[in-house]
């Protein structure tokens, strides 16, 4: 299930499936963002504390969210999305 307002720029994955992959993908491609309450893969202890403890450098003004190519950001998601539910 998915739920998604029209004027809301956050899509709410509340279940993630598979058959709406494609879906999600083009979600992201018209600027919204996908929001996952859980990890919808398997994320060992281990890698979720190396990603804690890693402090950002550089510029306050650094942007973390890959927008500079919309499309090739969805496409990695796609195969992130696809490799992650087989």
């Amino acid at each position: 299930m998915t739920d998604v307002s029209s004027s809301s720029a956050i899509v709410d994955v509340t279940k993630f499936d598979l058959q709406q992959a494609r879906w999600h993908c083009d979600q992201l491609e018209r600027g919204k963002v996908l929001f996952f309450s859980y990890v919808p893969f398997e994320f060992p202890d281990a890698d979720r504390a190396f990603l804690l403890s890693q402090k950002q450098t550089g510029s306050r003004f650094h942007k973390n969210i890959p927008t500079a190519r919309p499309k090739i950001c969805s496409r990695a998601w796609m195969k992130i999305l696809l490799t992650a539910s087989a």
